[in-house]
């Protein structure tokens, strides 16, 4: 078995806020480059107006071919994944460099891309929950993260149980697509009250949610609701996050 390594190239308008979004992916398998971009770009635009969307779709496809293409007699520079993870142009950023286990080169680039680049993809062919949590064990498990999954006791003697928990983070899905939003907010109350009596365990609280519309008024306040005592991050921003501790 084999490791891949990857890292994923975000765009940010402006470093006064923790706003970006995901345009990019560079693998390195077995000492080779590949880059997958996006091709959509309609998100991008609608994301940063002032974007000049002609000028990022030359410097993606410019990043594919630099790294893709064969040294010649006249440019024998070798590049690596590791030069790459720096800040490259004003507000364009590779992120940490993640593990992965690769049994099959091409089924783990399009697993990791449906993770990170889901909005490429028609919403049937995005992952589930099950499948996002699968993802998640596995790349803290390739990624030397230790977590338990053993519940943990509230002021009051009750068992939490958190999906993941890692260091002093409490790690909980909450599945909002093709749900009844309305009929969630006492859960995201009763969790929201757990998250902020585990402050007197030490455990900070994250959730992490789903492929949703947040400009829809049930589902923001629902966001809002669970972002009273805790982090609410996707699943993508949780993984940039859990790599870095």
């Amino acid at each position: 078995m084999s490791k891949i390594r990857f890292s994923v190239l975000s765009y940010h308008p402006s470093f006064m806020t923790s706003e970006s979004i995901n345009i990019g992916i560079l693998f390195e398998y077995k000492n080779v480059l590949y880059f997958e971009h996006i091709k959509d770009f309609k998100r991008l635009q609608a994301f940063d107006d002032e974007l000049n969307i002609d000028f990022a779709k030359l410097f993606l496809t410019g990043i594919k071919q630099e790294v893709e293409t064969e040294p010649s007699l006249f440019d024998t520079t070798i590049y690596t994944i590791d030069s790459y993870v720096k800040d490259f142009i004003n507000e364009f950023k590779f992120c940490n460099i993640n593990n992965f286990d690769c049994f099959d080169i091409k089924k783990t680039i399009e697993e990791i891309k449906k993770i990170y680049l889901r909005f490429e993809y028609t919403k049937d062919k995005r992952p589930g929950k099950n499948e996002q949590i699968d993802f998640f064990k596995r790349f803290l498990e390739h990624n030397g993260k230790i977590y338990s999954k053993n519940p943990i006791e509230g002021t009051h003697g009750e068992k939490n149980n958190y999906d993941f928990v890692i260091d002093h983070y409490g790690i909980k899905f909450f599945k909002i697509k093709n749900k009844n939003v309305n009929r969630m907010v006492s859960t995201a109350k009763s969790w929201a009250f757990t998250a902020d009596e585990m402050h007197s365990k030490d455990i900070k609280t994250i959730f992490i949610y789903d492929d949703v519309d947040k400009h829809e008024i049930a589902t923001n306040t629902l966001i809002s609701i669970l972002k009273k005592n805790a982090s609410v991050l996707t699943l993508d921003e949780s993984l940039k996050f859990i790599n870095e501790l």
